[in-house]
C-alpha cells in the first residue's frame, strides 16, 4: 500500500502492484462468498476452536479493509466495500455464533466474586477457552465500532459510488441490532423528529417507535434473536476480572 501511494514509485511497478492488489481482493471476495450452508454464508465447524480461528481471521480482514478502503485506487474501492459488506454479513459473525450461551452463566455470575488467576479456581480448565472467545469478541466489537464510525463519516456525503452507498445503508441496519448504543441514539433521534406525526404503519408493530413496548407484549423469541446486549456485550464487561 505504501508503494502504491508513493509518488516516487516507478509507474510500471505501480501498475503491477495495483494489478496484484486487484487480483488478491477479488480472490478474498470469492472466498468470503463461499459457504457450507444455503441460507447464510457460513462454514460448518467441527470444534469451537476452529470457529474462533475463523472469526479471528474474518475480523482481521474486516479491519484491514476498513483501514484501506479509502486509500486504495478509486477503481478498487467498490470491491473493497463490497468485500467489507460480505464480511459483516458472514454467518460466523452473527449472534448465534458470536454470542455467549448459558454455559457461560456461572462464569459471569462468579467473575466478580473471585480471582480467576487463582490456580485453585474450579474454572481453571475453562479459562483458556473463555479468554480466547472474549479476545475474539473484543476484536469484533472494535471492528463494529470502526465500521460504524466510517458510516457516520460518509452518510451525508453526496455522490458516493453505488457499492459505498450500499455498504452504508446495509451496515446501518446491521449496527442498529448489533450496537445497542447506536440503536438507542437512533431511536431517540427518530422519536424526537416524528413525535408530532402519526404514522399508521408503526402502530401495533413489534418495534413501533411512538412509545415503548411493555415486557409482556414483546415477542420473546424474536427479541432473543437480536439481544446483543445481554448475549454478547454484558460478557465483555468481565474481561478485566480474568
Amino acid at each position: 500500500m505504501f508503494d502504491i501511494s508513493n509518488n516516487k514509485t516507478n509507474p510500471r511497478m505501480r501498475i503491477k502492484l495495483i494489478d496484484e492488489l486487484s487480483t488478491n481482493i477479488h480472490k478474498i471476495l470469492e472466498i468470503l462468498k463461499s459457504s457450507h450452508k444455503e441460507s447464510i454464508n457460513s462454514f460448518l465447524y467441527k470444534t469451537p476452536e476452529n470457529l474462533l480461528a475463523s472469526q479471528r481471521i474474518l475480523t482481521s480482514i474486516a479491519k484491514h479493509i476498513i483501514d484501506y478502503a479509502d486509500e486504495v485506487p478509486v477503481t478498487l474501492r467498490p470491491i473493497y466495500y463490497e468485500s467489507l459488506l460480505v464480511v459483516m454479513n458472514r454467518g460466523e459473525l452473527q449472534l448465534n455464533f458470536m454470542g455467549f450461551d448459558e454455559s457461560y452463566a456461572d462464569f459471569l455470575k462468579n467473575a466478580e466474586k473471585m480471582s480467576f488467576k487463582n490456580d485453585d479456581c474450579r474454572f481453571k480448565v475453562e479459562i483458556k477457552n473463555i479468554k480466547a472467545k472474549l479476545e475474539v469478541s473484543e476484536r469484533y466489537q472494535a471492528v463494529l465500532y470502526q465500521a460504524l464510525r466510517k458510516v457516520l463519516d460518509k452518510v451525508n456525503q453526496k455522490g458516493l459510488p453505488d457499492k459505498e452507498r450500499a455498504f452504508i445503508e446495509e451496515f446501518t441496519a446491521i449496527a442498529y441490532f448489533r450496537v445497542p448504543e447506536f440503536r438507542k441514539k437512533m431511536l431517540e433521534k427518530i422519536r424526537n423528529a416524528v413525535k408530532d406525526i402519526q404514522i399508521d404503519e408503526w402502530r401495533g408493530t413489534e418495534w413501533k417507535l411512538e412509545d415503548d413496548i411493555s415486557e409482556e407484549k414483546k415477542n420473546k423469541q424474536i427479541v432473543a434473536l437480536f439481544d446483543w446486549e445481554n448475549d454478547f456485550y454484558v460478557y465483555l464487561k468481565v474481561r478485566r476480572s480474568i
